[in-house]
């Protein structure tokens, strides 16, 4: 069923009303229009389309991000004194202008604001709760223009060129003659505003939310209007019945509005909103789910044919395996034979990488018979490893002690320093360090030790070489 809250005015059609209401039969003697008690409870699943008792329409313009619209635009209606105690203000529509956005937007007063959301959710049953005027502008097109109508109260809604409009009037009486002059007079702005704006030809839906009269004088309304504007203007109204308190015929546009009203204009809030979104989404979910169920099945189909094919490419593989396997067997066995003769290359490969780290002898030998001149004789060339400590660790890279004499008629003289110079460069030259060390022949004759001498050699690095 549809409640039409306007106001302080409450009226249900097309369901029993609640208890204590008063009903008659609506056209046809199917639907039924029934006053209702202001924040009656309800027992049918119901729309309603609320227009609060206190509550301004209006277009604002701003700069900036448009998630500001409602603070900016409380600051701005408190500034003009437009408003003074504490309001709810509802954003219906943004639109880009420019480096700017324009708002249309409803303020209602916040205890109505509460006290209806507080109604809405406390009923047993679904309670879908919309803004009339949210309603209405779902009409509104490019060329095509909404007049609301409730009470008393005119809104005209437009789209021109990526702005909003927004004009209204409002009647001292509610008798069919002022209703008339107030709808020519906004006739009148209205043509004037949008010839200013260079838009002389478009459409109007008019919507009166609850008219209480004939259908003669609805229509007297509309054709007032029109001739005003000089628009073509479309009556989106049908006969709601007869209350029995005044036996004045009810028209109204907002009943199919309602039913088609879309998500973004519901006021739920909270849980409240998800049961209305989940109820108003229902058929779709078991369309969904069938849809989605005959997919898992497919799915599951060629799930079953990828398994199959699955196990036959791992069986194969399987045998691959074995091959692979066998093929690895014969290598390792004939490794295994091979092994004694490879052991005995790689020993030779070891005993080359240490003669090549070590001195090398024939290079050595060179060096000293190249540098032993003026009759120093070479006794012994002797090679002496490294030392190891208790962790391990080389302590000493690999030297070689060279014993030589020195001629007999070269001691005492300074010839014997020229030749053990010349011996060290020499060896230096080749890539050898020469330091001397103590004479080992400590039981040679005096004459004889003198003319001894020892060096302990090392190989340097190319750069060292001078």
């Amino acid at each position: 069923m549809t409640i039409l809250a306007l106001g302080s005015e409450w009226m249900v059609h097309g369901a029993p009303a609640a208890p204590g209401s008063r009903r008659t039969p609506g056209p046809g003697g199917g639907d039924r229009l029934s006053v209702l008690s202001r924040y009656s409870s309800v027992h049918w699943p119901s729309t309603v389309a609320w227009h609060p008792e206190q509550v301004t329409l209006g277009v604002a313009s701003f700069e900036g991000d448009p998630r500001h619209a409602a603070t900016l635009l409380e600051r701005k209606l408190r500034a003009q004194g437009e408003i003074s105690s504490d309001v709810k203000i509802l954003i219906l529509e943004s639109q880009q202008v420019g480096r700017g956005y324009q708002v249309l937007y409803v303020t209602v007063a916040l205890d109505e604001w509460q006290q209806m959301l507080a109604w809405a959710a406390s009923q047993q049953h679904i309670c879908r709760l919309t803004l009339a005027v949210a309603l209405a502008f779902q009409r509104v097109q490019a060329e095509r223009a909404v007049v609301l109508q409730v009470g008393k109260h005119f809104h005209f809604l437009a789209r021109h060129d990526g702005q909003l409009v927004h004009l209204q009037a409002l009647a001292v009486e509610d008798t069919v003659a002022d209703l008339e002059a107030v709808a020519t007079m906004l006739g009148a702005q209205v043509r004037e505003e949008m010839a200013g704006r260079g838009f002389s030809r478009f459409s109007v839906a008019w919507v009166p939310a609850a008219f209480r009269g004939t259908q003669r004088d609805l229509d007297g309304l509309a054709s007032a209007f029109a001739a005003a504007t000089e628009a073509e203007v479309e009556l989106v109204s049908a006969p709601l019945g007869t209350l029995e308190t005044t036996g004045a015929e009810v028209h109204s546009g907002l009943l199919g509005l309602a039913r088609n009203a879309r998500p973004k204009d519901l006021l739920n809030q909270g849980e409240d909103k998800l049961q209305v979104l989940a109820r108003e989404y229902l058929p779709y979910g078991a369309v969904v789910a069938v849809v989605a169920s005959l997919g898992l099945a497919y799915v599951g189909y060629g799930w079953m044919a990828d398994a199959s094919a699955l196990r036959q490419r791992t069986q194969q593989m399987e045998v691959e395996e074995a091959s692979v396997r066998q093929s690895i067997a014969v290598i390792a066995r004939d490794t295994a034979i091979e092994r004694p003769s490879v052991n005995r290359q790689v020993e030779l490969l070891h005993m080359l990488r240490k003669v090549q780290g070590d001195h090398d002898p024939v290079h050595l030998l060179n060096a000293l018979k190249e540098g032993a001149q003026g009759g120093i004789r070479i006794l012994s060339v002797n090679s002496v490893r490294p030392t190891t400590d208790n962790a391990g660790t080389t302590e000493d890279a690999p030297t070689v002690v060279v014993d030589g004499t020195l001629p007999e008629n070269a001691i005492n003289s300074d010839r014997d320093t020229r030749l053990l110079s010349t011996l060290v460069q020499t060896l230096r030259m080749q890539g050898y360090l020469a330091k001397p060390i103590d004479i080992r022949s400590a039981a040679a004759g005096q004459d004889s030790s003198t003319r001894l001498f020892s060096y302990r050699v090392t190989r340097i690095a190319p750069t060292e070489q001078r």
